[in-house]
């Protein structure tokens, strides 16, 4: 953490990389859909793909080219997406990591002195959660 300048802002925005691996995943399943389609193999499980594939292309490509700030941390306190929270407000912070077979998600969980509670994705984010989590520790002090 020496690398830190308190005095400076950090602002964490989505990885490019992780958004464009699962790019490619969807323009594999897109073009099994296709040729299984033109092939005249399973016409229903094909249009089915190419519906659903067509969905998470569109969502991928507005993630891909989605450039503003997810969160930005500096030290009066951490804004999560325009909304601010001071350091003197914060009671917690801790990272929630959910996984099935498939799925893996992170999530930033923020509690307040007031017993609120903010609840963040992180899992696509440029950073880490455990360097999120150190520096959220370094600007907190």
């Amino acid at each position: 953490m020496s690398s830190l300048n308190r005095n400076k802002e950090i602002k964490i925005g989505i990885s490019k990389f992780s958004i464009g691996f699962d790019f490619i995943i969807v323009i594999v399943i897109l073009g099994i859909a296709f040729y299984s389609y033109f092939g005249n193999y399973n016409i229903k499980v094909s249009i089915f793909l190419i519906i659903i594939g067509s969905l998470n292309l569109i969502y991928y490509l507005r993630k891909f080219f989605d450039t503003e700030t997810k969160i930005m941390i500096n030290s009066r306190g951490i804004n999560l997406e325009g909304k601010f929270i001071s350091w003197d407000e914060v009671e917690e912070v801790n990272v929630e990591r959910l996984s099935s077979d498939l799925i893996h998600s992170e999530y930033l969980n923020i509690v307040t002195k007031n017993n609120d509670f903010f609840d963040f994705e992180i899992t696509d984010l440029k950073i880490t959660a455990n360097k999120l989590l150190k520096t959220i520790e370094f600007y907190r002090k």
